[in-house]
Formats: C-alpha cells, structure tokens, sequence
C-alpha cells in the first residue's frame, strides 16, 4: 500500500504537515531516522529510497539479466544522485543575484554537460535503443 503525507501550502511556507509531524513524534518513522520513505514488507521496516528502490527492482525483476547489468543499474542511479548532488548547490544558496547567476548555469552550461556524459554512458551500456541497460525495462 503506497502512503504519502499530506502537506497543506494553505498558509504559505513553511507547510502544515500535521500527520508526518505526528508519526515522526510517534516515533513511526524510526528506520529512517525520523526522515521518509520507511517501507513495510512482511513486518519488516526500512528507510532510505535507493536502498527500497533496488528492492523493488529485484523483486520484480527491473535488475537486469545478470549481476553485470545490476552492477551497471546501479551505476547508472549512483550517476543520476551525482547529478542531483551537483544541483543542490546552486539551489542551496541564498535567494538573490548569485542564486539566479548560478541557477541559471546550472540549467545553461552544467546541467547539458551532466546529461551528455550520462547519454553516453547509457548508449554504450545499452543493448537497445530506449534502455538504459540492456534490452529491457530496469
């Protein structure tokens, strides 16, 4: 059963999060150190997305054909959260002219560079056209 909190942006920011507030107070999300997802699988709870995700991906066979193409799903997900990583920075800093400037090369000049070396990272390791690895779903 998928579960996601309600945020209230009725007020403004910061946002009203009255039941993620009161299961983290309840303590309920422990396993992940009081942060979401946690995920529920035959009584068993356990935080943290990627880890949940790969999970998924070997339960219902999105791994690959093979601990190569696993290695290489991971790979490929590990270089998505280095892009991601690359672009907390510029959205970190403080609202104002040096967030713009920067926003605005991260979406200019980095964010194409991220994404051209991730292409070619993917054309190479693809066995199909449309597949990151492989010639199915991963």
């Amino acid at each position: 059963e998928d579960f996601r909190f309600p945020i209230d942006l009725s007020n403004g920011f910061p946002p009203i999060r009255k039941e993620f507030d009161a299961a983290q107070a309840a303590g309920e999300l422990w396993p992940n150190m009081g942060r979401v997802p946690v995920f529920n699988v035959n009584g068993v709870e356990a935080g943290q997305s990627k880890a949940i995700a790969r999970y998924v991906a070997r339960k219902f066979g999105f791994m690959g054909e093979g601990e190569i193409d696993a290695l290489l799903v991971d790979a490929t997900v590990d270089h998505v959260a280095d892009i991601v990583a690359a672009y907390q920075k510029p959205r970190a800093l403080p609202d104002g002219d040096e967030k713009t400037a920067a926003m605005s090369k991260w979406f200019d000049e980095e964010l194409p560079t991220w994404m051209g070396k991730l292409e070619k990272v993917i054309v190479k390791q693809s066995k199909a056209e449309g597949f990151a690895v492989g010639n199915k779903i991963t």
